[in-house]
């Protein structure tokens, strides 16, 4: 469950990683209310993370992140967290109205950091970079959980503990010696994906409630598991 993928440009070869990041049990002296089921050894971070290495010439980098929030009714608003240019967080913008932390999800948070240089134009965080030849950059986006890793260091180390969990949990597996057998893993990894862990439902659609076409009234998915 951790996607590669290799670029090249007229300039250069990338290759970027990215995954939603699992970790160690990190709640050891609470309990979680959400809970049902006998926790793991392992545990959603909340964070997802994308890391990016040059190996071969120069290749200019772009990030945006745009989120929106109440299920797109609020943009994002944005301020710097700490010192520099790397640590930004987004909030809800005040509903129509009302003042900033009215209603449902007026809570919500994320938090963006990174080690390249942050700016903000409206709802919008965004930098740019050009990566050299052995050159690497990460950026990572948290929710409520661990926290997102502090360097590109860091960010390999948990990208690599991620890699091991989901390579571990498919040696538990029993598949078959069959020409199919890598379609059976790759189909296991991703109902293992869509599960809450918490009580073991399974997401019905991952693009639930999405319309037929962009602000339809019809769409044809599930809306809950």
């Amino acid at each position: 469950m951790v996607v590669e993928t290799t670029w090249q440009t007229r300039t250069g070869w990338v290759i970027v990683r990215e995954a939603l990041l699992v970790g160690p049990w990190y709640h050891g002296r609470e309990r979680l209310r959400a809970q049902r089921r006998p926790p793991t050894d392992n545990e959603a971070e909340g964070v997802l993370l994308r890391t990016v290495k040059c190996v071969h010439g120069s290749v200019e980098m772009a990030v945006d992140c745009d989120p929106v929030f109440d299920y797109g009714r609020r943009d994002a608003v944005w301020e710097y967290a700490g010192d520099g240019f790397g640590d930004a967080v987004a909030r809800p913008a005040p509903a129509a109205g009302g003042a900033a932390g009215d209603g449902p999800g007026a809570t919500a948070e994320l938090r963006l950091v990174t080690d390249l240089r942050l700016g903000f134009e409206g709802r919008r965080a965004s930098a740019r970079t050009t990566l050299h030849e052995g050159g690497t950059a990460f950026v990572a986006l948290s929710w409520g959980g661990k926290g997102p890793p502090a360097s590109y260091d860091e960010s390999f180390e948990r990208m690599e503990a991620t890699s091991e969990f989901w390579r571990d949990w498919l040696n538990h597996g029993n598949f078959p010696d069959h020409p199919w057998r890598v379609h059976l893993q790759r189909s296991a990894l991703t109902l293992k994906g869509l599960t809450y862990a918490p009580t073991g439902a399974m997401l019905a659609a991952a693009t639930t409630s999405l319309p037929e076409w962009p602000g339809g009234s019809r769409n044809w998915d599930y809306r809950y598991s």
